[in-house]
């Protein structure tokens, strides 16, 4: 289960915060509202692939659809965060939108791991 803690551990990546500088800490606001981006974004994946397949219609979106948009967000985390690096420079506007970015594609990103894994 090491394997586990290591990934979830944020503060140990090559562009976290602890590897840039004491001061480039992100407040808590702004890593929920990461979060929540990438939660819609992840809700909203299912409206991409509806318009790629003509659909003009919003798909429903359901309490369990959310539920599972919050856990899929929770996994994709560690990714997003060190995309973004923790870099308490960077505009919100961007870190939000890097998030959602990260949301709307994670069936891209858990495909890409997949590979990398089975590598």
């Amino acid at each position: 289960m090491d394997w586990l803690r290591e990934w979830f551990d944020l503060s140990n990546r090559p562009n976290s915060v602890a590897t840039r500088s004491a001061t480039a800490v992100m407040p808590l606001v702004e890593q929920v509202l990461v979060y929540l981006a990438t939660v819609v974004g992840v809700v909203f994946a299912n409206v991409v692939a509806a318009a790629q397949k003509g659909q003009v219609s919003l798909p429903a979106i359901s309490p369990a659809v959310v539920a599972i948009a919050f856990v899929v967000s929770l996994i994709l985390m560690p990714y997003v965060w060190a995309k973004i690096g923790g870099r308490a420079d960077a505009n919100l506007f961007v870190r939000l939108g890097y998030g959602a970015e990260s949301g709307v594609f994670w069936t891209t990103i858990v495909a890409g791991v997949g590979k990398a894994l089975n590598a």
